[in-house]
């Protein structure tokens, strides 16, 4: 994007997806990269919080929209994946995924690149010609820029689906997860998070309802 009367404004922004895929008999193989480099903007907004003394709709903070500074963003990602068949009725899946973001300008609480790495396994049982039951275990680590924290996080959940007919499906999904976070200086703080839902799936000939 160019503006001929501020070119300090200007954006260049740059994005490659690549994405392969294999398939054998039994088993297939994936893998998706990706990066970015793109400019971002940290923009003036009005908070939520009124000052003293004001009423709804006056302004405590200046004009919304003022763009405060300007930052360059750059973003990788890759996850292989690959996905094997034992049986008419049993078939495992496993994928792993790494992303790495960097800024030229660190701005603490705003702008911190960070590495995440994460990881995910499950196993599909057919116990039906039309139900399924899936078990899945998953683990995942983050790491901000130039800070000793960081946080990891690992857990598990169940999916049950069953296909009433070709283009109806209905499922019910729950989990749990186990947060944990830590920084030198500071007590290690752990959080335990639930998930649970039921839904169904619609398909026709040119639409889908979930």
């Amino acid at each position: 994007t160019y503006f001929p009367d501020e070119k300090n404004q200007d954006a260049n922004d740059l994005f490659l997806d690549v994405e392969a895929m294999r398939r054998s008999l039994r088993t297939k193989y994936g893998v998706f990269a990706g990066a970015r480099s793109e400019d971002t903007v940290r923009s003036e907004l009005p908070s939520a919080i009124l000052a003293p003394g004001a009423s709804l709709g006056q302004s405590s903070s200046g004009d919304a929209g003022f763009v405060d500074f300007k930052n360059r963003q750059d973003y990788a990602i890759i996850r292989p994946s690959i996905s094997h068949e034992w049986s008419e009725r049993l078939s495992l899946d496993a994928d792993v995924s790494y992303t790495l973001v960097d800024y030229d300008r660190y701005l603490p609480g705003l702008q911190v690149g960070y590495e995440a790495l994460g990881a995910a396994f499950g196993l599909n049982t057919r116990y039906t010609e039309r139900s399924t039951i899936t078990g899945r275990l998953f683990y995942a680590t983050y790491e901000p820029d130039r800070s000793t924290a960081s946080s990891n996080t690992m857990g598990a959940d169940v999916r049950w689906s069953n296909r009433i007919t070709e283009n109806r499906e209905i499922y019910a999904r729950g989990g749990v997860a186990r947060v944990r976070n830590e920084a030198t200086g500071f007590p290690t703080e752990s959080s335990t998070s639930y998930v649970g839902g039921v839904g169904t799936n619609w398909t026709f000939q040119r639409t889908s309802l979930f």
